[in-house]
């Protein structure tokens, strides 16, 4: 028997002097090899060699006598076949010990099977009957079948840096550029969320692109992505992190640069949800535990260029957490009598105070004095600083501390009693003026 370019055997030989029969004959006497059936077969693929040299030939048969009953008996056999072609290369792959000769059987079939589907693929372009063509079409859905079953089972021994064939390609992209049209309904909820987003934006940009210099491994991962979608349940809560998508997300180690700044970005908003470093520190480190225990596949990888998605995001909290433990050992009562203190500086910013060009010894001076005389009326002198205080500033102090105010008002300095007199007496006369 002659040989391809990858050393697998021909088993056209064997039919080249076969007599002219009806179409239904051909199918199923032409079309299933003896030898085929018999798992020792040195030549698994010879099924659908045969269908592209003889069955489907122009040249050797009348094509044009073909009728719907035959493209289905075609149709029945094919999916007979594929099983078969499954059961044998499982049944080599248990017997082979080597990794190398592992690698070599898998490489022989995805190259056998994608030369065959560049050839069935460039003959039905030379028919024109609908009918051929669904024959065609079929043949091309199972070749196609095998390829995703090989790649999926047997990824570690696909060579991933291959750039894929244009036809392969091209076959693919239509696939998933349906598989995604039929998956747009269920995610019509989910498309604000923006892990959502990032990846809806990724796999249109696959299907639509028209490079034709996409590797194995890009065209692999964006199939099993949309396979995984599909079977996602898209009724979660959006409003939990991490939702399924996320887990799915991290599973299949999207480590897209967009998705790491998002995962990121979400962490950040809950830590400062806080202003106290040590409740920022718990949260960080619940977070980075929640992270730990997603799973990750080591099957694949979204860009095998970066680091996965899962020690990106160790690396991060490492840094995150190192940050807020120095900052926790340098101020050391953040977490206590600061936090109440920058929490009352909070509210007192957001009301709005009065700048008095009065120093405070000057303001407490007139708060007491208007205090002791009962033109200002409370249950305390102490009560009188605590409401009015917080809404005055002066031009050197914003915010001024009414204990401290009401102190000083005891102890005041002959300068300050003078300019509080004066500062009275401009009020006397402007009020004389009117």
């Amino acid at each position: 028997m002659a040989a391809d370019g990858y050393g697998l055997p021909l088993a056209s030989a064997a039919r080249k002097n076969c007599t002219q029969i009806t179409p239904t004959d051909m199918i199923i006497n032409d079309t299933s090899s003896q030898n085929f059936n018999d798992m020792s077969s040195p030549y698994p693929l010879e099924f659908f060699d045969l269908l592209l040299i003889f069955t489907l030939n122009p040249q050797k048969n009348d094509l044009s006598a073909i009728t719907a009953q035959d493209v289905a008996a075609i149709g029945a056999q094919i999916d007979i076949e594929e099983e078969t072609i499954r059961i044998l290369l499982k049944k080599q792959a248990f017997s082979i010990t080597s990794e190398d000769s592992m690698r070599m059987l898998i490489e022989r079939y995805h190259s056998a099977l994608i030369l065959l589907l560049d050839s069935f693929i460039a003959e039905s372009k030379q028919h024109k009957s609908p009918i051929l063509k669904l024959a065609f079409g079929a043949v091309v859905s199972s070749i196609d079948r095998l390829l995703f079953y090989i790649e999926s089972q047997y990824t570690k021994y696909v060579k991933m840096d291959l750039r894929a064939p244009t036809t392969y390609l091209s076959v693919v992209k239509r696939e998933l550029k349906e598989r995604l049209r039929r998956l747009s309904p269920l995610m019509e909820a989910f498309k604000t969320l923006p892990s959502c987003q990032i990846v809806l934006s990724y796999l249109d940009g696959f299907v639509s692109s028209g490079s034709t210099t996409i590797t194995f491994h890009a065209l692999i991962y964006a199939r099993e992505l949309i396979y995984s979608l599909e079977s996602l349940e898209w009724n979660f809560d959006t409003a939990q992190f991490p939702t399924p998508l996320d887990n799915l997300l991290f599973q299949m180690d999207f480590n897209s640069r967009d998705y790491l700044d998002h995962l990121q970005n979400i962490v950040k908003a809950k830590s400062v949800e806080s202003q106290i470093d040590s409740v920022k520190l718990t949260t960080m480190l619940l977070w980075q535990k929640q992270f730990r225990q997603l799973y990750v596949s080591s099957k694949l990888t979204f860009n095998t260029d970066e680091e996965s998605l899962q020690a990106s995001m160790e690396r991060w909290f490492g840094y995150e957490i190192a940050y807020l433990d120095r900052m926790i050992a340098l101020f050391p009562l953040q977490g206590s009598e600061n936090a109440i203190a920058n929490s009352q500086k909070t509210l007192a910013k957001d009301r709005q105070k009065v700048l008095c060009m009065l120093s405070t010894d000057q303001m407490g001076l007139i708060l007491r004095a208007a205090d002791e005389s009962r033109i200002l009326v409370a249950k305390s002198m102490n009560q009188v600083f605590r409401s009015i205080v917080p809404y005055l500033s002066t031009p050197y102090k914003e915010d001024l501390s009414y204990d401290g105010m009401r102190s000083k008002s005891y102890v005041a300095e002959e300068k300050d009693k003078q300019k509080a007199v004066e500062a009275l007496e401009r009020i006397i006369a402007k009020i004389k003026d009117y």
